[in-house]
């Protein structure tokens, strides 16, 4: 374990009814990083990501957190589906702070919070309004506000943006870049867009075919603040195919291993 290091997975696996769905796993995620994660269909991402937010105790392996374990323990982080998951009855506002409430009665603290959040974050007209209300990128920036008013230390963001279509999409990246500069957490994220991985992380990590470990580490280079343009140079297209490449041949693996006589 680093001595940089926000959290700190250990030698972690998983099985479900004795198979095998995560391997042998050791990560180090350093404060401040943004990692994307990327693999084949069925290679283990969200099982990952429910072993570090705590939904799942790990077979074999720890979970550590500024060198505390944390194995098994929910409420640590804030998890972020790709369904916004706005309740419907409840205004903007209150839909913010429905992980504060879960744990106990809202302060004013909490309530000055998520309002200053909304208000930073383009949605400060909207708080009294319910989520029918809202387009479907406003949603989505309720529900990371949401997330980052649970838990801002780290958050585990999987698929966020799978659901919008390209050009809100597009926006929105751009809205999580901004955000990132200025909120001092920690991100884990989950995507099946490589350009997406690329634009927004420090770093990409590419999962092997089930069970799933981490099969390629790629640094990425790109300076910050980003720029679009950046997604047709030629150092990130250069990028793109390689970690394309270790995709293709993990996904082909998977898919021969399913159908031997079928696959590529």
């Amino acid at each position: 374990m680093s001595a940089d290091a926000k959290v700190h997975l250990d030698h972690v696996s998983h099985a479900f009814d004795g198979r095998p769905v995560l391997g042998e796993t050791t990560l180090d995620i350093a404060k401040g990083e943004f990692v994307a994660v990327v693999g084949p269909s069925g290679c283990g991402k969200s099982t990952l990501f429910n072993i570090v937010a705590g939904l799942i105790t790990p077979t074999h392996g720890r979970v550590l957190v500024d060198g505390t374990d944390i194995t098994g323990t929910t409420g640590r982080m804030g998890y972020m589906l790709q369904k916004d998951l706005l309740l419907p009855w409840k205004t903007v506002l209150d839909n913010v702070l429905l992980g504060r409430s879960l744990g106990h009665r809202t302060t004013k603290a909490d309530r000055n919070e998520a309002l200053d959040l909304l208000d930073r974050y383009g949605l400060g007209s909207f708080t009294d309004h319910y989520p029918h209300a809202l387009s479907g990128g406003m949603r989505q920036r309720a529900a990371l506000i949401r997330t980052i008013v649970f838990s801002r230390e780290v958050l585990l963001l999987d698929e966020p943006f799978g659901a919008l279509d390209s050009q809100t999409r597009l926006l929105m990246q751009e809205w999580l870049l901004r955000v990132c500069s200025e909120i001092d957490s920690t991100i884990l994220f989950i995507t099946h867009d490589i350009d997406e991985a690329l634009f927004l992380a420090d770093r990409v990590l590419v999962m092997s075919a089930r069970p799933g470990t981490i099969k390629g580490v790629f640094d990425v280079p790109f300076a910050r603040p980003r720029a679009y343009e950046q997604v047709t140079s030629d150092e990130f297209v250069a990028l793109k195919r390689q970690v394309f490449g270790l995709i293709y041949e993990e996904s082909v693996r998977a898919a021969h291993e399913l159908d031997p006589a079928g696959a590529p």
